[in-house]
């Protein structure tokens, strides 16, 4: 639903901390046994991190997550707005670290997942609007490999605007792209890896492809 009436990351990301900033959880415990990279929460690779995380700042134990991984916590949108709002600590300095030393957990060459707008977003709101048409051109959606899919209808069940569609006679599915909003669920909950990203030639030609 979220990903229907908050398109945009930014806006998306704002509505998780609405709901984090309601909720006001006490204790915040990230099981980093093992975790996951590239695209998930079904099709990633799984790749070992060793380690049990606890913090009463949800935040912060986000923002030293991140940098684990290789991330930047300030590049982290849900990061960024819920420290605007002061419901947490995103600046490694001033975060107090208990117990194994954090360089040595980690991993910055973690494979992160596809994001058209992390590729976008260093340009300048005024640039954006200028180049609108442009950027319009710039397009990537999923695409379902019928030799590959298992007709388990996750995609069609879970896509927020409905456009995945199903013949059932023909046991056929694919994704209609012209109410498509790009929030990739289809490509992130298929266990079978049978989304594909595919991109427009100017996508490729500025190498923003999947």
């Amino acid at each position: 639903m979220f990903h229907a009436s908050h398109s945009h990351p930014l806006d998306f990301a704002g509505a998780l901390v609405d709901i984090f900033e309601f909720t006001k959880p006490t204790l915040n415990i990230m099981d980093a046994v093992i975790g996951m990279e590239g695209s998930g929460p079904s099709a990633g690779a799984p790749r070992k991190m060793g380690a049990i995380i606890a913090s009463i700042d949800a935040v912060a134990l986000d923002a030293v997550c991140a940098h684990l991984i290789g991330y930047r916590p300030k590049e982290i949108g849900m990061l960024a707005i819920a420290y605007q709002r002061k419901l947490g600590e995103i600046n490694l300095a001033k975060i107090e670290l208990i117990g194994e030393e954090i360089e040595n957990l980690r991993q910055p060459d973690w494979k992160k997942p596809f994001s058209l707008f992390a590729k976008l977003k260093w340009l300048p709101k005024k640039s954006l609007a200028v180049l609108s048409p442009i950027i319009n051109q710039i397009k990537i959606w999923p695409e379902i490999d019928q030799s590959k899919c298992k007709k388990c209808l996750i995609c069609f069940n879970a896509c927020p605007v409905k456009t995945i569609e199903y013949d059932k006679e023909t046991k056929k599915i694919w994704v209609n792209r012209k109410n498509c909003i790009n929030c990739f669920c289809c490509h992130e909950l298929c266990e079978y890896k049978a989304i594909n990203l595919k991109s427009s030639w100017l996508a490729d030609l500025m190498g923003l492809g999947g």
